[in-house]
């Protein structure tokens, strides 16, 4: 069986990065967009400086070339000058873009959280990734990219996890 879910890394690394477009976006937008600006617009910035903490609020919207997330909530930390951790909270924040191949990459979550130095990025609260038909939803879904390592699974007893494939061709397209 063919499952696209587990086996691509390239639309994995895609399709959770709610919040990684923010400050590393080489990683997310398709190899086109890499080099194009990040468009932050929100209702309200405030950065502390001395924190190491920029919030944006209010109907944020993140944009790079064909990479479009929204939210009601952006934080960025920062330690020594690198990205350590970033936040983007919505009811839902979603996600768009296309991946190198041209297909639509959705995602949304309550809250999407990227961890930098652990190379994590954890979705929590009615979480799900589309794409090519396929989708992955589960409460919490936790990307190691690292270790190209996907978990879904529920925040208390008896949530589930929910997979959907779409039949592929004889060829596995």
């Amino acid at each position: 069986m063919n499952m696209p879910f587990i086996t691509s890394k390239k639309w994995l690394s895609a399709s959770v990065a709610l919040t990684v477009m923010l400050l590393a976006p080489g990683l997310w937008a398709a190899s086109a967009d890499r080099s194009l600006p990040i468009e932050i617009e929100a209702d309200a910035k405030t950065t502390d400086y001395q924190a190491g903490i920029g919030i944006y609020t209010g109907d944020v919207v993140i944009v790079q070339g064909a990479l479009r997330a929204t939210g009601d909530k952006a934080t960025i930390y920062v330690i020594d000058g690198d990205l350590h951790r970033a936040v983007l909270e919505g009811g839902p924040a979603t996600y768009r873009d296309l991946d190198d191949e041209g297909e639509e990459i959705k995602g949304e979550a309550r809250q999407a959280e990227y961890l930098a130095r652990d190379q994590r990025i954890i979705l929590t609260g009615a979480a799900k990734i589309e794409r090519g038909g396929d989708i992955l939803s589960s409460e919490v879904i936790d990307y190691d990219m690292a270790a190209e390592v996907v978990k879904a699974s529920g925040q208390q007893e008896g949530d589930r996890v929910r997979l959907i494939l779409m039949p592929r061709g004889a060829n596995g397209e």
